[in-house]
C-alpha cells in the first residue's frame, strides 16, 4: 500500500510520501524508498502498485536521458517510455485464482518538476498510460495510492490557496500533515510512518529532506493542530454567544 502526494508552490513542488510497502501474499511490510529522481533531469517520481511493475518501469526511465523541453514534451516521453512497459505486463500477464493476482498488475505514477517556462508542474500517469497535470485549476496538488482519498480530505482546505500565496515552508508542513494524518487514519490501508519528502526547486537540483529536517516538521505539525483547535474553541464560543435565549410567553392579562 502506497501514498505519493505533490503540492506545488510558487517556486516548485514537495512531494511527499509514506515508508511502508504490503506484501500481498503474506500481508507483512517493511519501509522502502518511495520518492526517486529521474537521472540527467530536474524531475521527481514516485509510483504506487505492483512493485515488479514499478521495478520495470523505473528501468525503462533510464531512457529519460535530458531535461524535456517544456511539460507537453515531457508528457510525451512518459507515455512513449511506460506505455510499452504496461501493455506488456498485460499482454503476458497469466491469471491466478487468488487475490490480486487474478487481474494484470497496475501501475500509478506521479511525476512532479519545475523549470523556468512551465513553473511548478505535477503530472500523473494513469495504469492505462492516460496522464493528467494537476495545475492551478485543480489546486496543484494530486495524490496516487490507497492513501488517495484520506490524502484529499486532510488537503481540502488548502486546495486553492493561491500558488503565489504558497512558499517552501508552507508547502512542507501541509505535505508532512497530509502524509501523517492519513497514515494516522488509514490502520487497515498498509501506509506507515516515516513520512518521506523531498524539495524540487526551479534552477536546483531535487533534494532529500534529513531525519532532523523531517522531526522540525512533525512539531510544526503539532503546533498547526493545536492552534485550528484553539481557532475552533473561538469560533464556537463566538457563536454561542450570539444566539439568543427563546422568548418564553407570557401569561395575557386579563
Amino acid at each position: 500500500m502506497t501514498l505519493i502526494i505533490g503540492i506545488a508552490w510558487r517556486d516548485g513542488v514537495v512531494v511527499a510520501s509514506d515508508s511502508a510497502a504490503t506484501d500481498t501474499t503474506s500481508g507483512i511490510g517493511q519501509p522502502i524508498k518511495k520518492i526517486s529522481e529521474i537521472a540527467g533531469t530536474n524531475i521527481l517520481w514516485g509510483a504506487s502498485g505492483d512493485h515488479g511493475l514499478v521495478q520495470k518501469v523505473r528501468a525503462a526511465l533510464t531512457e529519460f536521458r535530458k531535461p524535456p523541453a517544456s511539460l507537453r514534451s515531457c508528457s510525451q516521453i512518459l507515455s512513449t517510455l511506460i506505455g510499452p512497459v504496461l501493455a506488456e505486463s498485460a499482454k503476458y500477464h497469466v491469471p491466478y485464482p487468488a487475490p490480486g493476482f487474478e487481474n494484470p498488475p497496475v501501475f500509478t505514477g506521479l511525476f512532479a518538476g519545475a523549470d523556468a517556462k512551465a513553473g511548478p508542474w505535477i503530472l500523473e500517469v494513469e495504469k492505462d498510460n492516460r496522464s493528467t497535470c494537476y495545475g492551478e485549476q485543480m489546486g496543484c496538488f494530486a495524490a496516487v495510492g490507497s492513501g488517495k482519498l484520506l490524502a484529499q480530505a486532510v488537503f481540502r482546505p488548502h486546495l486553492f490557496t493561491p500558488l503565489p500565496e504558497r512558499d517552501e515552508e508552507w508547502a512542507k508542513v501541509i505535505a508532512h500533515k497530509v502524509v501523517e494524518d492519513a497514515v494516522e487514519l488509514s490502520s487497515a490501508r498498509g501506509l506507515g510512518l516515516p513520512v518521506q519528502m523531498w524539495i524540487i526547486r526551479k534552477g536546483k537540483k531535487p533534494r532529500a529532506l534529513k531525519s532532523d529536517d523531517l522531526r522540525v516538521l512533525g512539531d510544526s505539525c503539532e503546533i498547526l493542530r493545536a492552534e485550528q483547535r484553539d481557532a475552533l474553541g473561538k469560533v464556537a464560543s463566538r457563536q454561542a454567544g450570539t444566539q439568543q435565549e427563546p422568548e418564553i410567553p407570557r401569561p395575557q392579562e386579563r
